[in-house]
């Protein structure tokens, strides 16, 4: 019984660390992405061509990020 036992706890020790490495990635998306929104919504802010392509440029910066991050959870 106690071998079943220490085998059940070892698995879910396994469990609990695997998701808590899923949700350290997660909040770590999650601050990337606001981030990048603020960075995105200051430049708009300004009203300036020259603003406007900051943000442009930080919104290909996240997509490629985004779509690097979908294709590691795959």
């Amino acid at each position: 019984m106690r071998l079943l036992y220490a085998i059940t706890q070892g698995n879910l020790d396994q469990l609990m660390g695997e998701e808590t490495e899923k949700l350290e990635a997660v909040k770590s998306i999650c601050n990337i992405t606001e981030i990048q929104l603020q960075k995105v919504k200051k430049c708009l802010e300004q009203r300036s061509k020259v603003s406007n392509k900051k943000a442009l440029g930080y919104v290909r910066h996240f997509v490629v990020f985004t779509a690097r991050k979908n294709c590691e959870a795959i």
